[in-house]
This record gives C-alpha cells, structure tokens and sequence, in this order.
C-alpha cells in the first residue's frame, strides 16, 4: 500500500477517502507520508464505501478514493 500511494505523488496536506470500517495496513502508510486519511461511512449490508458519503467528502484535497472489500471476511 505504501508503494501504491508513493506512485500516485501524493503530497503532504493531500487528502484520501477511505471507509471507516478497514485495516490499519490500509491507512497506516497515509500517515507515514503524512496523508490525511478521509473516511467515510460505510453501507451496512455490504460492508464497503457507501457511495452517498463518498460525494459528501470530497473537497479540493480529495486526490484518491481508497476501496476496501471487507466482506469475505466478515460476512452478514
């Protein structure tokens, strides 16, 4: 993950959306390259980024949308 957002030329001050429900693996390199970490709800019958709270984040920051599948392992 580190690598992958290291590509995308982030800068400091650059934000990310990111569900509120994922691994620390998935947001934890934000920080390391001191980007803000945006997260937003998440639905309750997939497990994944709701799409209505997505719009509500963005801002001029926004530079990514980080997509997290979590169902496989934690199923309804």
């Amino acid at each position: 993950m580190h690598l992958a957002f290291l590509s995308l030329d982030l800068k400091k001050g650059d934000e990310v959306i990111v569900p509120n429900i994922t691994w620390i693996a998935s947001i934890e390199p934000l920080y390391w390259i001191g980007i803000k970490p945006v997260f937003a709800d998440i639905d309750a019958e997939t497990w994944c980024i709701d799409p209505a709270d997505i719009e509500k984040k963005i801002t001029k920051n926004t530079k990514a949308i980080l997509l997290v599948d979590c169902m496989a392992v934690c199923p309804t």
